[in-house]
């Protein structure tokens, strides 16, 4: 399994249509994992098909995006 993980808040916030392709293309190209943490919503609903939602350390929620964004199960998300 390849694992591709993205972590620069400064890009992810400044030029997020560039990292949505990015990581598209790489995601379909390679057929890899990609680990976002952003606290961006919009972009990890165009890029990813599952997302983890943390708090206060602890992962508290784990679902595909549109039962994510359709229902949140904590009010943090």
């Amino acid at each position: 399994m390849n694992l591709f993980l993205i972590l620069s808040p400064f890009f992810l916030t400044h030029f997020p249509e560039k990292c949505d392709i990015a990581a598209i293309k790489y995601k379909r190209k390679y057929g890899t994992s990609i680990i976002l943490i952003i606290h961006d919503m919009t972009i990890l609903a165009e890029v990813v098909d599952r997302l983890a939602i943390m708090y206060a350390g602890k992962i508290i929620e784990v679902d595909d995006v549109i039962s994510i964004f359709k229902d949140p199960l904590h009010p943090y998300t």
